[in-house]
Order: C-alpha cells, then structure tokens, then sequence
C-alpha cells in the first residue's frame, strides 16, 4: 500500500512538472512583458520622428545636424590613397550623403574633395555638394534629398585644385 502511494506521488509531481510550465507559456503576456517586446519598435518609431528634415527637405543640410545619421547606413565605399569614402543613406530621412575618413600622418596634403552626387534620368547630374577632405577624422557633405526627379547617387574624390574626380562609387539608385 505504501508503495503506491510514492508511485501516485511521482506521476502527480511529473504531470505537475510538465503541465505547469506549458500553461504558463500559454498565458497571455503581463502589460510589463509586452510593453518590453514593443520597446524595440516604438524606438525605431521615435528615431523616425526625430528627425528634422526629410526627402527634399533635407537638401543642403547637415545629416548630423538633422538626425539622420544614427539609421544612415553604407550603400557603396571605396578606399583611395588615404581615405575611405563612403556613400550613405538614411531611410528615415530619405536622403543621401558622402562621408570621407582620413587617415594620414603631417606630411600629407589636403587636395582633395569629397562630394555627393543626384543624377536624374540619362545620367544628368542635378544636384552635388563637395567638402574638403581632412588629414585624420571623418567628415561628411551635406544631404540630397530623394524625390522623383534624383534616380540615383553617388559618392566621389575630386581633385581639388583642378576638380578632376579621381573615383566615384557605382551610381547606386535611388
């Protein structure tokens, strides 16, 4: 008799081990729990909403300045000499930039430029913005904004002096 009593208390205690767990899964998350799990969106929704420009309002205008670096991301780069350069695109802001970092010791000449380029149909250059290169540290052109006129970008190294572009990225579209 007494041995089936430990035989009872062992399968209760196995169900017990198998179903509690599985029912409480199966319960609805607490307001705490789903609130965590929309932290992540509701952040990326206020980045959105942060920033201070967007499409064609964005040209000419600083992507640091206007918070459209933090999602900006690399669509193109290359290396050249000292630098990299790099072409960049903020969802948020609808808009695209040229970022350069350079990294050269003193006896490097600063002769160059970097700049964004907004081509419309048949290759037509609409719209460039240049800043000039620096030894070491990262800089970056002002933005052009999409609209249906820009169909594509591209980031290049333009001589300074004689303004001959030295490389380009691919012509990435818009």
């Amino acid at each position: 008799m007494h041995r089936r009593w430990i035989v009872r208390l062992a399968l209760l205690l196995s169900v017990l081990l198998v179903v509690a767990p599985a029912a409480a899964l199966a319960q609805p998350r607490s307001r705490a729990a789903a609130s965590e799990a929309a932290a992540p969106e509701a952040a990326a929704t206020s980045q959105l909403a942060a920033v201070g420009c967007k499409g064609t309002a964005c040209n000419g205008l600083d992507p640091q300045a206007q918070g459209c670096s933090p999602d900006g991301r690399n669509l193109e780069e290359f290396f050249t000499g000292y630098y990299r350069v790099e072409l960049r695109y903020s969802n948020a802001c609808v808009a695209a930039w040229t970022r350069a970092t350079g990294d050269c010791d003193a006896g490097c000449i600063q002769d160059h430029i970097v700049q964004i380029r907004g081509y419309g149909t048949k290759g037509t250059l609409l719209r460039k913005y240049s800043k000039q290169t620096v030894r070491n540290g990262t800089i970056w052109t002002k933005m052009i904004g999409n609209n249906t006129a820009i169909k594509g970008y591209r980031s290049c190294i333009v001589e300074l002096f004689t303004e001959i572009v030295e490389e380009c990225t691919p012509l990435h579209a818009a």
